[in-house]
């Protein structure tokens, strides 16, 4: 399994390497305004920030993984959001907080 994560402006992969996880950086990322759509895993990953309607900061990870199970989580202060999907189905994760707080989303395949 291979799972990214993304705090603040980095994209970190981590990744097993025998029994240890190593964490490798990606990309840095452009704005706090975070959205992006990459081919990660496999599949499609579509994943950062957005204006709720409520006047609040969103943050969501959306992956599709066309021949395997997979999942998507977003976390934003004390929400999270984890979905599992299978396969040829989107895992749409969405969580809202405040917008002094930071988007960290991730992306998974079984």
């Amino acid at each position: 399994m291979v799972t990214l994560l993304i705090q603040g402006d980095t994209v970190t992969q981590i990744a097993q390497a025998g029994s240890a996880p190593q964490a490798v950086p990606v990309q840095q990322a452009g704005s706090a305004n975070l959205s992006n759509v990459v081919n990660v895993g496999g599949g499609t990953w579509s994943y950062g920030t957005v204006a709720d309607g409520s006047g609040l900061k969103g943050c969501y990870s959306n992956y599709l993984h066309n021949s395997k199970g997979h999942g998507a989580t977003a976390i934003l202060a004390n929400s999270n959001d984890k979905v599992h999907a299978s396969a040829g189905n989107w895992a749409n994760a969405y969580a809202v907080a405040g917008w002094a707080y930071t988007c960290n989303t991730y992306w998974s395949v079984d």
